[in-house]
């Protein structure tokens, strides 16, 4: 008999919704890319898809897991999720912010893979260099360019919204600030260990 577990079912959430982040990001970058333009945001439907799905899988595992840095990144993610439904953001000016989010999952397909492959197979060993890349180039790389250094995302929403002296706003700009600030925590931590991996290969 199989016996489903809390933790089964969260890492089948997350490799879908990992895994369909996965396909946007290809899809739109590498496929459709040469025929979307700037100005043109319709194709934020594709990101818009899977948002409840998100919001589901935070909701849920902020009672189920019992690590309070996921607890803390899954009030972060509502809490920017729900600024946007709030006030109602346009795709046009949500876009940045909900793509970059999005990105940020694709280095959950490999997390989710780690448990499932052997320790023994040497693609485990493969799955954890593409888990270590693809969490720097999307949750740090991209979103400290995308995000942190600039303030055009944030300008377009007190521009077009009034939302500059709402508490809700500073609330929604603190949280994308937070979430950067903890995917940096996580990385120095998967820095650590790969060192001392390295230094352990070294010496043996």
């Amino acid at each position: 008999m199989i016996t489903i577990t809390f933790e089964d079912l969260q890492n089948i959430s997350l490799f879908i919704i990992s895994s369909y982040s996965f396909s946007i990001y290809c899809y739109l970058n590498y496929i459709t890319i040469p025929f979307i333009t700037t100005n043109n945001y319709n194709y934020i439907q594709y990101y818009d898809n899977i948002l409840p799905i998100i919001a589901v899988h935070a909701f849920a595992d902020l009672f189920i897991t019992k690590k309070p840095d996921l607890q803390f990144h899954h009030l972060l993610v509502l809490s920017i999720f729900y600024f946007n439904y709030y006030y109602n953001i346009t795709p046009e000016h949500k876009y940045i912010f909900v793509q970059t989010l999005l990105n940020t999952e694709i280095s959950s397909l490999f997390l989710v893979l780690k448990f499932w492959i052997p320790k023994y197979y040497y693609i485990y060993t493969i799955n954890l260099g593409l888990f270590y890349t693809t969490f720097f180039k999307f949750r740090i790389y991209n979103y400290f360019y995308a995000i942190i250094n600039t303030s055009e995302p944030f300008e377009q929403l007190t521009l077009n919204y009034p939302v500059s002296s709402e508490p809700l706003y500073y609330l929604f700009v603190a949280s994308c600030y937070s979430l950067f600030a903890l995917n940096v925590y996580w990385f120095s931590i998967l820095t650590k260990i790969l060192c001392k991996k390295c230094i352990t290969l070294r010496n043996g």
